[in-house]
């Protein structure tokens, strides 16, 4: 997203993975308002220098917040890896992303279980990453029941993603992507969604 920030007009994606790049163009362009594909940059970097020869703009940083309940999912999809006497395991994980440069984004968690990297960085510009309990051998109706609070420092705050990656582990204990495997995801800007309870839409790893 840090290429929508600084105005590109053409970016090359992987169409055959549904990667982190294709989640957050999905996200991007479902936060449009006219339907037809356009998305306009935020007013903050469509405004016009006031003085073309004077020093540049400095944006100050913003403090964005964001507070979820996971509560449970529902018929979580089976992967073709696992196979048919291996039990589905799952846990959530939610993390945010901005268009800041790498390591230029302050994001602080609360609740649950924090999933980042032992460095305290994680993937795309070092998001904050945190995840719910595991819940064992229930695929179909797991209930999570964990409360999170992201929140993000950053010069860009429409340009704020957050993504949530449901996992199964696959001894039922341990977490991490050496112990699990992905079952669905979903990646959304906190603008485009409405608060109270809502249902969020869940693609595997092929994007259906």
């Amino acid at each position: 997203n840090k290429f929508w920030r600084r105005g590109v007009q053409m970016a090359a994606l992987n169409w055959q993975t549904y990667d982190i790049g294709m989640q957050m163009n999905q996200a991007m362009f479902a936060a449009g308002s006219d339907r037809t594909g356009y998305v306009l940059k935020p007013e903050s970097l469509r405004l016009p220098m006031s003085d073309l020869e004077g020093p540049k703009r400095k944006m100050e940083r913003r403090l964005v917040r964001f507070s979820v309940d996971v509560i449970s999912a529902q018929q979580l999809p089976r992967p073709r890896s696992l196979g048919p006497e291996d039990s589905i395991n799952p846990y959530v994980e939610i993390e945010m992303f901005s268009a800041d440069d790498r390591g230029q984004s302050f994001v602080f968690g609360e609740g649950g279980m924090d999933a980042s990297g032992r460095n305290g960085m994680s993937g795309i510009g070092y998001p904050h990453r945190r995840r719910t309990k595991i819940e064992p051998s229930n695929g179909y109706s797991p209930v999570f029941n964990d409360r999170f609070k992201l929140s993000l420092e950053t010069k860009y705050p429409d340009l704020v993603f957050v993504r949530w990656t449901v996992w199964s582990s696959l001894d039922g204990r341990s977490a991490g992507n050496n112990n699990s495997v992905q079952l669905a995801t979903f990646t959304a800007k906190p603008t485009s969604l409405s608060q109270g309870y809502r249902y969020l839409p869940l693609y595997d790893v092929s994007g259906d």
